[in-house]
């Protein structure tokens, strides 16, 4: 008996220790790195964090660690698994390395050796840790040929009242491009996208300002006396939280061109300067608590508020339409009005919960609610209420739409009493007499005489259209819709895969038409790179950065991605400096070299 106790236990020991080694082994085979790609920088210089996972196609977002002077921001992760087979002397071999990578930007604001201690990153379930980066931030240098300053339209402004920020960059020669950063914003300022209102307005180029390309205007500024060229770009931001605050210095970084390239063979040589600019202060005030409306919603700034409504000649409890306008400082991220919140109006009215997100006409909001009388004596819309805080007055006022005169028609309740039929009313068809019993209802009756022949007959109906409809409508319908929801399955699984088959036509046709001055031509051929570059990632080309571009080539074609650095700084290079024409048709020559290499090795991707 204690012999096979034994040989139980040894078995049990057994199996523990092979599932170790497999624990062991699944764990041994995903990895996390984490590497900056600089070791040195300048301070407010942004750069690049790389998180790389191998071993797995996907992973959490980490939290990086509390460092003092530096923040981050997620730029987004992508899978980049990759699979290849061979046939060696007829003898089949496939390879696959499966990997994914994550990338925060980031800006240290102070000068010395930043320690990014290593942080915890979770793989399906599994909690890894990466490894400890440290990097070197040095201060910025003055430079004669750039200038960069920072200006708000409002230094003392209230808790959430909107900031136009402004900065402004000098240049004294030509760059092939252009980055900036301004620490001390997101921390404790709110930042507003104003991109559905900027589509409309044309701009000289744009600029990667906090995280949001915004356009940028070119024209001339004085910095200490000397005038230059320079681009000017806006972001409106909002502050949280009352007091002294500081923001920046800011920082450009530069790329100068110092030398033109002779040939296609060639390439600019750039000299990289980073310079600062001069510190933000902002004196913040809290809003009063004496006078606060109870609907106020946390608008700063004057505004106005208009109102339409259809129909205006209802029935009690029929639907009222309200087509809600509002204007003001910034339109764009005021919130439906509460109008469940505003007394007079739900004593006479019932609010629909359900409120539109509202949508922007040039720089007004346009919401729709739905309202629906109570009484029939209501005989007007009351105007509707805005709360807002006047910054100009100092104090709280309320915006007021007219009222609108509505016609509201009682409706007539449907009883019992018109179901039971009346005393003294014509026989029923059977001719048998309705008698009244004591309590009010009437008897019941039954009986075959009461039944109505109501067959169905098949030969008859198909001699009718409606017929035939009712016969043969039902299996087309259900074909139609299955012919439909293939196709569209088709789609879903064959779109990406034919854009990047068809990303090479698709941009050499680009490239084809580029015509125009030398801005045009290499606004098109930057255009086709990156669309391609888009396509064969699966992304939208036209809302990549160089930077990204040659993010999501590099793991693939490192040499390839370095031409594609080269060529869209170039291309940059004619927005910031101007470009001969002569130069820019060789830059759509240079893309359609570049073209074929990056189809070469990216192919078909997947």
């Amino acid at each position: 008996m204690s012999s096979r106790i034994g040989l139980l236990l040894v078995w049990i020991g057994a199996i523990c220790g092979l599932c170790a080694v497999c624990v062991a082994r699944a764990s041994a085979e995903v990895s996390v790195q984490a590497e900056a790609s600089a070791q040195r920088v300048y301070v407010g210089e942004a750069f690049v964090l790389q998180v790389k996972v191998e071993g797995a196609s996907s992973a959490e977002i980490p939290v990086l660690p509390t460092v003092p002077g530096l923040e981050a921001r997620y730029k987004g992760g992508q899978d980049v698994s990759q699979r290849s087979t061979m046939i060696v002397n007829g003898r089949r071999i496939d390879n696959s390395y499966t990997a994914y990578i994550m990338q925060f930007e980031v800006v240290l604001s102070r000068a010395g050796v930043m320690v990014i201690p290593p942080f915890d990153v979770r793989v399906g379930g599994a909690v890894y840790t990466t490894n400890e980066v440290r990097v070197q931030a040095v201060p910025p240098q003055e430079d004669k040929d750039v200038r960069l300053k920072i200006e708000a339209d409002n230094t003392s402004p209230y808790v959430g009242e909107p900031v136009r920020l402004r900065l402004v960059l000098g240049l004294g020669r030509a760059a092939a491009g252009a980055a900036f950063a301004v620490p001390g914003v997101e921390a404790k300022f709110d930042l507003v996208d104003e991109s559905s209102i900027l589509q409309q307005f044309q701009s000289d180029s744009t600029f990667e300002l906090l995280g949001a390309s915004v356009p940028a205007t070119r024209g001339t500024t004085t910095f200490d006396g000397e005038e230059m060229t320079s681009y000017t770009a806006e972001r409106v931001i909002i502050p949280r939280e009352a007091g002294r605050v500081q923001i920046g210095p800011a920082t450009a970084s530069v790329d100068l061109i110092e030398r033109k390239a002779m040939s296609i063979f060639d390439r600019d040589q750039t000299r990289r300067v980073v310079v600062p600019s001069n510190p933000l202060f902002l004196n913040v005030k809290p809003l009063p608590a004496d006078g606060r409306p109870a609907n106020f919603n946390g608008l700063v700034g004057r505004y106005k508020i208009g109102v339409r409504a259809s129909p205006t000649e209802v029935n009690v409890g029929d639907p009222i339409t309200l087509s809600i306008r509002v204007e003001g400082p910034l339109a764009v991220r005021v919130a439906c009005p509460a109008l469940d919140r505003q007394s007079n109006l739900v004593e006479a009215f019932r609010v629909a919960m359900e409120a539109s997100p509202g949508s922007m006409d040039g720089r007004a909001k346009i919401f729709t609610r739905t309202l629906r009388a109570l009484r029939a004596d209501v005989d007007r819309i009351p105007p509707i209420e805005l709360p807002y805080f006047d910054t100009a007055s100092g104090r709280y006022e309320v915006a007021r739409s007219d009222p609108i005169p509505v016609s509201v028609r009682p409706t007539r309740v449907v009883t019992a009493a018109d179901a039971e039929g009346r005393v003294g009313e014509e026989a029923s068809p059977s001719g048998l007499a309705v008698e009244e019993r004591a309590g009010g209802l009437r008897f019941s009756y039954e009986g075959t005489d009461l039944l109505v022949q109501q067959g169905f007959d098949l030969n008859l109906a198909l001699t009718s259209p409606f017929g035939v409809a009712a016969v043969a409508g039902p299996p087309v319908l259900y074909g139609a819709v299955a012919a439909v929801a293939w196709t569209r399955r088709r789609a879903a699984v064959n779109g990406p895969a034919t854009r990047r088959k068809r990303a090479l036509s698709e941009a050499r046709a680009a490239l084809s038409s580029a015509s125009g001055d030398a801005r045009g031509v290499a606004v098109a051929v930057s255009g086709a790179v990156r669309r391609y570059v888009g396509a064969k990632f699966d992304q939208s080309g036209d809302g990549l950065t160089s930077r990204e571009c040659v993010e999501l080539v590099r793991p693939h074609a490192v040499e390839a991605s370095n031409a594609l650095e080269e060529l869209l700084q170039r291309c940059d290079g004619a927005l910031y400096g101007g470009l001969p024409l002569n130069e820019a048709e060789r830059l759509r020559d240079e893309a359609s070299a570049l073209l074929d290499r990056l189809e070469a090795t990216l192919g078909g991707r997947r």
